[in-house]
């Protein structure tokens, strides 16, 4: 007898295992992973969509180390909730243009894709989750989109300025550096990290596995998806890693949005062993924000986003949102609506042939007819 991962598996565990392969295949193969969209300014735009065609359309923004291909880990959950995800590749990433200059590039620039981009789709409102600097590209562009974004961003492990005490003081001693030097730290820190990777690790994490995650370890459907994350980084036309870490350190740009005077509202679920934003930012942030919900999670981690429990929670509260303006709306559709007004034939009074009644008689109504009692249950 061999025990699992010795020697030969069980067949039970290498059917399930190939299963789960094939799945990830079959997502990955489909059109709907590798989609093209071209701009007014001729800049092509990759993107992916997973879930429910017809479903409630979302956008998932990623964080650094991710692309579209990331979404294909929501594609069962999303197709069983009906909800529509989608999520662009910032320019640069997968088969999105590079930028022209990318020292322009601010938090605030994606917004311009993502009016556009969901122009061309045709999708007038949607709700928005983000993961990690994601978060940020969110919040910037909420100013631009505010007429486009359904009730509140869905964050999961957000990120926050990092001069704040409680992040780590690694990130003081980063800014400090020249802007070249902080691109090489950053560069071969992100390309050991990779050549490192162990059965304790996968690719596209930040940080460690938290015991909330863990399970994604020994999914091989979870672990194919974040394989073809990587792949697909490999072939970016610059480090796309390198650049979001440039903006969130604020290294070239400051944030292009104040969080104390944001008027939108943001529900956060956050890690409690989170090292990379540590639990007293995201704490941060709900005190200086007018409104923010967040929910600390005991075990989690910055790869709260690999928690199916998690996740699943965040879509199920985009679909009870959407349910509830569904029937708010119809609510107000029917008091809208006038009442009928009876007709000149309903409101005149019935004529009666007083030349064949008596003066004094009184025409009394037949007597009526009741049918035989029935008990309705039992038909």
């Amino acid at each position: 007898m061999s025990m699992p991962g010795f020697g030969v598996d069980t067949p039970h565990l290498s059917s399930k295992l190939e299963q789960r392969l094939k799945k990830a295949h079959e997502v990955l193969s489909r059109n709907r992973t590798s989609l093209l969209l071209t701009l007014k300014s001729g800049e092509k735009l990759s993107y992916a969509e997973v879930g429910d065609r017809n479903g409630i359309p979302t956008l998932w923004i990623n964080g650094p180390t991710a692309n579209r291909f990331l979404i294909a880990l929501y594609d069962e959950v999303c197709t069983e909730l009906g909800v529509r995800l989608i999520s662009f590749d910032r320019p640069g990433r997968g088969a999105s243009s590079p930028l022209k200059d990318p020292k322009y590039w601010t938090f605030a620039s994606f917004a311009d894709y993502i009016d556009e981009a969901t122009d061309l789709l045709e999708i007038p409102k949607f709700y928005v989750v983000a993961h990690s600097f994601g978060t940020s590209y969110a919040l910037a562009a909420y100013e631009k989109l505010s007429h486009k974004i359904i009730g509140a961003f869905r964050f999961l492990a957000t990120w926050a300025p990092s001069n704040l005490p409680c992040m780590p003081s690694s990130y003081a001693l980063q800014r400090s550096l020249p802007t070249s030097a902080l691109r090489t730290l950053t560069s071969i820190s992100q390309s050991s990290w990779l050549a490192s990777l162990t059965s304790t690790s996968v690719p596209c994490q930040m940080g460690a596995i938290g015991a909330r995650e863990k399970d994604i370890l020994n999914d091989g459907y979870s672990k194919r998806i974040l394989e073809k994350c990587k792949l697909e980084h490999d072939g970016d036309s610059y480090k796309a890693y390198e650049l979001d870490w440039l903006l969130a350190l604020e290294v070239q740009h400051k944030f292009s949005f104040d969080h104390r005077k944001l008027k939108c509202s943001v529900k956060c679920w956050h890690g409690m062993d989170d090292s990379i934003t540590p639990l007293g930012a995201a704490m941060w942030m709900q005190r200086e924000m007018d409104h923010f919900l967040l929910y600390a999670v005991e075990g989690a981690t910055h790869n709260i986003h690999f928690d199916g429990a998690i996740v699943k929670a965040v879509f199920a509260d985009i679909c009870a949102d959407a349910l509830a303006r569904k029937a708010k709306e119809t609510e107000e559709q029917a008091q809208q609506q006038p009442a009928v007004e009876p007709t000149n034939e309903e409101t005149r009074p019935a004529a009666t042939n007083e030349q064949n009644v008596p003066e004094q008689a009184s025409v009394q109504p037949p007597a009526p007819q009741y049918p035989e009692e029935q008990n309705v249950w039992q038909q």
